[in-house]
């Protein structure tokens, strides 16, 4: 909702962080977090498989995405065209112990005189 006279939005209240001590097991209110519970509960999460793909050369696009699951850790790879002509690819891993791990590269070599899509697209107005 707006704050009265400004048309801008009210501040949302700034989050609660835990409060990190001692030796992170969550013993005799070591990293607890604000609601009383130990930081370092893990739930396992939904196993999952998905994948996407665009490939539209006329405007240049040409990028998809991977990623499998066990509930556990993470495992993915995602492809970019770039501009100048490379395509970057990242590779990743994620997990609630070691967070998210990517390993970045690129292939092909840059080039600077590919063509571009013209600049006559209708935008309906």
């Amino acid at each position: 909702t707006p704050t009265p006279g400004t048309g801008y939005p009210r501040p949302r209240p700034t989050p609660t962080f835990p409060i990190y001590t001692g030796d992170g097991t969550g013993a005799n209110g070591n990293v607890i977090s604000p609601g009383g519970h130990d930081h370092h509960h893990h739930e396992p999460g939904m196993p999952f498989d998905f994948n996407y793909a665009v490939k539209e050369d006329a405007f240049g696009n040409d990028y998809s995405h991977n990623a499998i699951s066990d509930g556990e850790i993470v495992r993915g790879e995602y492809k970019v065209q770039l501009p100048d002509g490379r395509t970057q690819v990242v590779r990743y891993t994620a997990d609630w112990q070691h967070g998210f791990s990517a390993q970045v590269s690129y292939d092909g070599n840059p080039r600077f005189d590919i063509p571009r899509p013209g600049g006559n697209f209708n935008r309906g107005y």
